[in-house]
């Protein structure tokens, strides 16, 4: 089994900073759970504290059915990647692969088998007797991954192993990450600052603000269906604009000359809500069937991307949208632009945390 269950772990270093702070998560066996949030957040303290390598202040670590929390590093069965790689540069890639198994004292001829097997599925094969000074960043990395696979541990443990690479070999190494972890079928936590990574790799994310996780849950319900103000803004890229507005009697919501009728229950709702809008439920007018609107404000930016096209926009009363728009549509920063609302992903926060209260 390799379900890994934390337990109301708290992490408080001696200087009295929390860095963890009560976490609750439990990872299936063989699930792939990322850990996704700003720096600073202690994610990648959490995930130490899972391989052994911080001490634990309160709570308890399971791995399997055993408490792990005061079991040494090396008697954990898990297996760790590092941003840094962390390879020998005197072995070649075929001693770096199975340094772990030799130190294990596993046969050599096992060991060579499982390192000939991992390398033919990370496509290592032709490289095993080079060392990593001839290798690019890619390989390297596919190498530091090898060196995991072939311990077969319970767990694997990756500490924003990309950061280093560019962003097209990113791209790439996701994909190998994400297929070889399916086919081999390991519990796997990963941290990342990168929400890009968090969505299109795990099977689930959990976000992390100040040493608490704000959220867990697939990634389209993070995206979808966001818990608070915070998730709200950190998940998506261009991230969610989210705007401070009045509740009006008839159930809309206000600021300035910007008046939406939304139908909301006004009694339900707080004085002032938050009123939270990805960038594709704001588009230009001209498309105007359904929309909710007119909005109008002055291009502060635009982000022509090909395929598509974001209009950054500020309202008279300082409110910001971002808005999406087809590859084509050219306009000038300082220009009027109107644009409206779809229904469907407007969502309403309120409360004293910012809390979800109806999405639209």
């Amino acid at each position: 089994m390799g379900e890994i269950r934390l337990d109301r772990v708290t992490k408080v270093y001696p200087n009295g900073v929390k860095a963890v702070d009560g976490v609750e998560l439990t990872v299936a066996d063989g699930e792939f759970v990322v850990l996704v949030g700003p720096s600073g957040c202690g994610k990648s303290t959490l995930l130490r504290m899972i391989a052994g390598l911080e001490h634990v202040t309160d709570g308890r670590i399971l791995i399997g059915d055993e408490d792990v929390t005061a079991v040494q590093p090396r008697s954990r069965d898990i297996a760790m990647v590092f941003q840094d790689y962390a390879l020998y540069p005197q072995m070649n890639v075929r001693e770096n692969m199975g340094f772990g198994l030799k130190l294990r004292r596993v046969p050599k001829d096992v060991r060579a088998r499982r390192v000939e097997e991992v390398a033919a599925i990370l496509g290592l094969s032709e490289l095993l007797d080079r060392k990593p000074g001839a290798l690019s960043g890619g390989q390297r990395q596919r190498v530091a991954m090898g060196r995991a696979v072939v311990r077969e541990p319970t767990a694997f443990l990756m500490d924003e192993p990309l950061s280093n690479l560019d962003a097209k070999l990113r791209a790439q190494t996701r994909g190998e990450i994400r297929r070889l972890q399916r086919s081999v079928g390991t519990t796997t936590v990963y941290v990342t600052h990168d929400q890009v990574e968090a969505m299109t790799m795990g099977d689930r994310i959990a976000v992390m603000s100040g040493g608490r996780i704000a959220q867990v849950g697939d990634p389209d319900t993070v995206y979808q269906r966001p818990a608070d103000t915070f998730v709200a803004g950190f998940i998506g890229s261009p991230a969610m604009a989210l705007v401070e507005m009045g509740c009006a009697r008839d159930g809309g919501l206000s600021r300035g000359r910007l008046e939406l009728s939304l139908g909301l229950d006004a009694e339900q709702l707080p004085e002032r809500v938050v009123l939270g809008v990805r960038p594709e439920c704001a588009v230009p007018w001209r498309d105007s069937a359904g929309l909710i609107g007119p909005v109008e404000g002055l291009v502060e930016y635009v982000e022509a991307l090909g395929r598509e096209t974001f209009v950054g926009l500020a309202a008279d009363d300082g409110a910001r949208f971002v808005v999406e728009a087809d590859g084509a549509l050219r306009v000038g920063i300082g220009e009027s632009f109107r644009f409206g609302l779809r229904r469907g992903g407007l969502h309403v926060f309120g409360g004293p945390h910012g809390e979800r209260l109806t999405t639209l």
